[in-house]
């Protein structure tokens, strides 16, 4: 019965996004719960790039549980699979025990951000340099080579949110796209969106001082 509904929940998916595909929907993300029964992100991701036709597919990677080099070479994968509409969404995290079951949890936020900085550089090397060699904190590669290479160029594109000061410059730094900061609460739309424009007009500032769009 256990099985039965698993299948189920994987058919659904593919009903759900079928439609949103109808509705005009391109892009959807897949979260990945570690302790939850949720089925993997990457997995599940995979599995739905050749049934999904239209919509950009995103999967969440945790620095600290994933490699960069296997999360680089899983990400080309799925992109060619899914004919270059895979996207990457790093999450720092906020569960230790999650991180300790699975990989290892850095305590302080600002050391997890510079294992997030080097986890997105290992994976752009990966993707755009043959051969690299790279030296940092958390992860070493002399001349690594991966020839698997990704339909969209130079690279899938890279998701991330953070409220922090030093994950807001990461991703300003090395992101493409930036889940803006809001207040989840309906009751407080009117405010929410003041808040909205604060953090795009914040954001925009840090990004031009890395000199990016």
């Amino acid at each position: 019965e256990f099985r039965r509904v698993l299948f189920r929940s994987f058919d659904y998916a593919v009903q759900v996004l079928t439609r949103a595909e109808e509705l005009g929907f391109d892009i959807t993300l897949i979260a990945q719960r570690w302790f939850g029964p949720d089925l993997d992100s990457w997995i599940f991701a995979a599995s739905l790039a050749p049934v999904v036709r239209k919509m950009q597919i995103m999967a969440a990677v945790h620095p600290g549980i994933v490699d960069p080099r296997l999360a680089a070479k899983w990400a080309a994968t799925i992109d060619r699979i899914s004919g270059g509409r895979f996207c990457v969404n790093i999450v720092n995290g906020t569960r230790p025990t999650e991180h300790n079951m699975y990989g290892h949890w850095i305590e302080g936020e600002e050391g997890r951000y510079r294992q997030m900085q080097e986890f997105i550089t290992v994976m752009k090397g990966l993707w755009t340099q043959d051969p690299f060699t790279f030296k940092g904190e958390f992860y070493s590669i002399e001349n690594g080579r991966m020839p698997t290479r990704s339909v969209r160029a130079p690279h899938p594109p890279i998701f991330a949110a953070s409220r922090s000061d030093d994950g807001m410059n990461v991703v300003a730094k090395e992101c493409d796209t930036w889940f803006v900061n809001y207040d989840k609460d309906h009751r407080n739309y009117e405010q929410s969106l003041k808040l909205i424009e604060k953090e795009i007009s914040v954001m925009e500032q840090r990004v031009k001082e890395f000199g990016r769009k």
